[in-house]
């Protein structure tokens, strides 16, 4: 059988959420790709998320794998922002 389970939620929390970008070395060329950032009321970030079609763009150009391009742009996003 199949079960699924039914949770109620009383309160749902949405994070703040705003745009920004960073700046990647990939070989000797630099590109720009958007990050979007997820905050708490207080502006602890809770989540980052590169911009997929950046990433899709720089991964074409560079003939690199697209999961490779997100990594390292949520890497610095991170090292950039914290």
């Amino acid at each position: 059988t199949l079960g699924i389970r039914v949770i109620s939620t009383k309160h749902r929390y949405v994070a703040d959420r705003r745009m920004d970008s960073v700046d990647i070395m990939l070989g000797s060329r630099e590109f720009t790709v958007a990050v979007k950032i997820a905050q708490d009321r207080s502006g602890e970030i809770l989540h980052m998320s590169a911009e997929y079609e950046d990433c899709r763009r720089v991964a074409e150009q560079m003939k690199l794998p697209l999961k490779e391009v997100i990594r390292r742009v949520e890497e610095e996003a991170w090292n950039k922002f914290l």
